[in-house]
């Protein structure tokens, strides 16, 4: 046999080793191609929602220099807001309350001018207490969520971080009450302070030589509460929230000295007999207020709202023969009232079960008379009507 020439045998090596690529390239059998995934791109961290709104140039400014206590009624507008600015110092309390219509709700805020929040906007409450933390401007708003229009009042209360200075008041021994007379300088304000427990009721009276306006009563007490917030007024009666000190200021309106003499009666509180085993439970008394009639405004209408086991009491002062006329309607006809006569039992007629929605009949004596309203059934929003 012939050897193959070198040139042959070149050739055919290098076919081989095109067949074995051509081999080894050949595909083998495969399942359908897998789907393709796409990897999402990370959202960015939620971040947390503001703690309240930014401060509006067009902020209420609110007056503490001459009060401890500020008072506003209103209503807010669907998604509205209303917002108060005051200057706060260091270390000083504050009280805030918000109430709302029956069925409403606010979002109520309260903040530093650093920046500093006290109450998130997103907290839910609507009564807070705390101490201010440093002396600047604080921002307080009050936003409605809601679809409707929000009735509401806002109180904020300033007790002084110092007490101020004033004549301590001592009736005698064996008195529940005394006067002092005195002269007002033109413009001037008389400070005077006595000590009162809780529950005893206040009665003061300022005279003065004038039928006019010429002098007014300012009382409030050592926790901030302001208690003649109604308007110039020259008589008070009052149940006593709390034991403390409570401040009566005179107040003088005139460009000429006034003449005056004050009264102040307190007397001894009764003591309650704690009631036997099987004596229903007080309820609740959610809302306390008095009362004022003048011979220029004889009556007085109030809107309000009462939950179940809860009751709201209006006090105010009558004379013997005086004919008192109460009624009171509401959304669901389930509001009714009792009156408490001076001695604390019910008027005919107006008795707890008796479901008293309208009375009028003469008073039998002198003294303080007290209105309870609460709701038959659920829940009651109301308007209470008393006239002389």
């Amino acid at each position: 046999m012939s050897k193959l020439s070198p040139a042959v045998t070149s050739l055919l090596v290098a076919i081989s080793f095109i067949l074995s690529a051509c081999q080894a390239a050949t595909p083998a059998a495969t399942s359908a191609p897998l789907p393709t995934v796409i990897i999402p791109t990370p959202f960015p961290a939620a971040t947390s929602a503001p703690q309240h709104p930014e401060a509006r140039a067009d902020a209420t400014r609110l007056d503490f220099s001459s009060t401890t206590m500020l008072s506003s009624p209103g209503d807010i507008k669907s998604g509205s807001a209303i917002q108060a600015v005051f200057i706060g110092e260091a270390g000083r309390k504050i009280y805030i309350k918000s109430t709302f219509d029956s069925g409403g709700t606010g979002a109520l805020s309260l903040w530093g001018a650093d920046g500093t929040t006290l109450i998130p906007e997103v907290s839910g409450i609507t009564e807070w207490e705390g101490v201010l933390p440093s002396a600047q401007d604080y921002y307080l708003n009050l936003r409605n969520p809601g679809k409707k229009t929000l009735g509401y009042q806002l109180i904020v209360r300033l007790p002084p971080l110092v007490l101020p200075a004033a004549t301590r008041i001592q009736f005698q021994p064996n008195t529940t009450g005394g006067t002092t007379q005195g002269e007002l300088a033109p413009g001037a304000r008389l400070r005077y302070v006595l000590g009162a427990a809780a529950g005893q009721t206040m009665t003061v009276n300022l005279s003065t030589a004038s039928a006019e306006v010429d002098a007014y009563l300012y009382v409030w007490s050592a926790d901030g509460t302001v208690y003649t917030q109604a308007g110039p007024v020259k008589e008070w009666s009052g149940r006593l929230p709390a034991t403390q000190d409570y401040y009566i200021e005179l107040v003088s309106t005139s460009g000429q000295p006034v003449a005056y003499q004050l009264g102040i009666n307190i007397p001894p509180s009764i003591p309650t007999l704690p009631p036997p085993p099987t004596a229903k439970p007080k309820v609740k008394i959610a809302r306390d207020e008095v009362l004022h009639f003048t011979d220029d405004a004889p009556s007085v209408e109030v809107n309000g709202a009462v939950i179940s086991g809860q009751r709201d009491r209006f006090t105010f002062e009558a004379k013997k023969g005086d004919t008192l006329s109460v009624e009171i309607t509401s959304e669901e006809n389930n509001a009714v009232f009792t009156i408490l006569g001076p001695d604390e039992k019910a008027l005919p007629g107006t008795e707890e079960g008796t479901d008293t929605a309208r009375w009028s009949e003469k008073l039998p004596k002198d003294g303080l008379y007290t209105i309870l309203v609460g709701p038959t059934r659920a829940n009651a929003t109301y308007t209470l009507k008393v006239k002389f």
